[in-house]
């Protein structure tokens, strides 16, 4: 199993699937976690093909599949953008009476997100909360995500303040860090205990995209602001979110871009090509680069 789960966090699922299957015909027999991990690689990969012929030789072999089985199948088709599959896949665990567990569910709120399936993304989280499942941040995240990705922006700020008011209140999360990958990591440490729910730089990134695309640089500059006053600084890709809101007002909000990268750049930032590139669509190439010069930072490398 842990030659296994080498290959597999290498990204080589070729390689793990032979492994597999040299236990097998050397008389030993897969476990479980050998047939589960290497189904993950092959979930990683988006091969929804390779990823149903491990299951069907799991169940061929007599191995019994559990939550974080499906869980790969439903990321595999998650991967190949296959939102129906891994719904089937989800719902196929649960009708073989497997409980699903808090991976199982962030993972297919996940598949939501970049499919940009608000309703569904809602109504699979609502569905976590009512099993009696404690969402983490990155599940608020993928539903917050998923009502962006559609120009919503009301509706991912209502889940923005939702999870801030549980935040408030004190809830308590699953821990952040589960995920397939740590499920099967051999070297890992036990189970992480629960803690407080906080929103992160994701949760107000993802809320402020979908008003910057609108150009409501005002809304984005709020939200920001909640967020710095939770001790969360700004990083390069909320930069470029703010810059570009910046950049599609109408008139553009040239002063306001500038000032806005002076003071990221005073906080120690760091700067890299996309802000820089928004920038100088607001400021023009002339300007932008005395500004750099200005402050320091080499245009060329920008």
């Amino acid at each position: 199993n842990m030659l296994i789960d080498v290959f597999v966090k290498a990204g080589n699922a070729s390689r793990a699937q032979r492994w597999l299957d040299g236990m097998q015909s050397g008389g030993v027999a897969p476990s479980t976690v050998s047939h589960t991990t290497v189904l993950h690689a092959h979930a990683r990969n988006g091969d929804v093909d390779a990823a149903e012929r491990g299951l069907s030789q799991m169940r061929s072999d007599g191995v019994a599949a559990n939550a974080v089985t499906y869980s790969a199948m439903v990321q595999a088709y998650g991967k190949a953008g296959d939102l129906h599959g891994a719904e089937k896949w989800f719902s196929q665990m649960i009708s073989e009476g497997i409980t699903p567990n808090v991976v199982s569910f962030s993972v297919l709120l996940n598949v939501c997100a970049k499919s940009g399936e608000a309703d569904r993304a809602e109504r699979w989280l609502q569905a976590m909360i009512h099993a009696g499942f404690a969402p983490n941040e990155v599940c608020y995240n993928n539903v917050i995500d998923a009502c962006a990705k559609l120009g919503q922006a009301e509706r991912a700020e209502s889940w923005l303040r939702k999870l801030e008011r549980e935040a408030s209140a004190g809830k308590m999360c699953s821990p952040v860090e589960d995920s397939l990958t740590s499920v099967f990591s051999f070297s890992a440490p036990g189970p992480a205990q629960p803690r407080r729910l906080e929103p992160t730089r994701q949760s107000y990134t993802s809320a402020a995209q979908a008003y910057a695309v609108q150009g409501r640089w005002t809304d984005v500059q709020r939200l920001f602001s909640n967020m710095e006053a939770r001790g969360i600084c700004m990083d390069e890709v909320s930069l470029t979110v703010l810059l570009s809101a910046y950049a599609r007002a109408r008139p553009r909000e040239r002063d306001r871009a500038q000032s806005a990268f002076r003071h990221y750049h005073a906080q120690g930032g760091l700067i890299t090509r996309p802000p820089v590139h928004v920038l100088r669509g607001i400021l023009g190439s002339k300007r932008c680069s005395a500004l750099l010069a200005d402050l320091g930072l080499d245009a060329q490398d920008k």
